[in-house]
């Protein structure tokens, strides 16, 4: 006999999970999302803004986000999403690395594809960060954990990679919902 059973957790106890993890990625990683490359405006210490009575007005109702009536469906996404990774791979094909890169390749030639993937992914980011029809999704930034790209109403994801690395950012990424390949090769 078979001491030691495998043991798993049932579908309502993966989403049960998946719905914690996403709290505490929530609650304890905030800086994780971005919509942009640039951080807010920060407050000096100790400044309270004050607010009178008449210029504060009545709180409006919160509408919940419906994600069905988005103009930009899940296929539309990820069309403009490759156009702009193809975007970045002829750009990275036109600057190449950056001159620090180009200088570390000279004693480092294994870490040409890394270089690659960096200059592709800053690329590919601030293309998709410039696009009105974008900017509904979420872009994490580098070395942050996450997709590259994330609809936090849908639940859906995206990340640049190749062929060859994508099982491995689905079993990192899994929490996130369903994802979807954008491959670099």
């Amino acid at each position: 006999m078979n001491a030691a059973k495998e043991k798993s957790l049932p579908p309502a106890g993966l989403a049960a999970l998946r719905v914690l993890l996403l709290l505490v990625v929530a609650l304890f990683l905030p800086e994780t999302r971005v919509r942009g490359f640039e951080a807010g405006p920060e407050h000096a210490s100790g400044q309270i803004a004050v607010a009178s009575a008449s210029a504060v007005g009545e709180i409006p109702s919160v509408i919940a986000y419906d994600a069905s009536c988005c103009t930009v469906a899940a296929e539309s996404e990820t069309a403009l999403l490759q156009g702009h990774l193809e975007n970045a791979i002829s750009r990275f094909n036109a600057e190449g690395f950056t001159e620090a890169q180009s200088e570390a390749l000279l004693n480092h030639p294994n870490l040409e594809a890394a270089f690659r993937g960096d200059r592709i992914d800053t690329f590919f980011k601030e293309s998709v960060a410039n696009d009105p029809a974008l900017q509904h999704l979420e872009l994490t930034p580098r070395f942050k954990f996450g997709p590259d790209v994330f609809d936090p109403a849908t639940q859906r994801w995206w990340d640049v990679t190749t062929p060859k690395q994508w099982g491995a950012h689905t079993s990192k990424y899994w929490l996130f919902g369903e994802g979807t390949p954008l491959f670099t090769q």
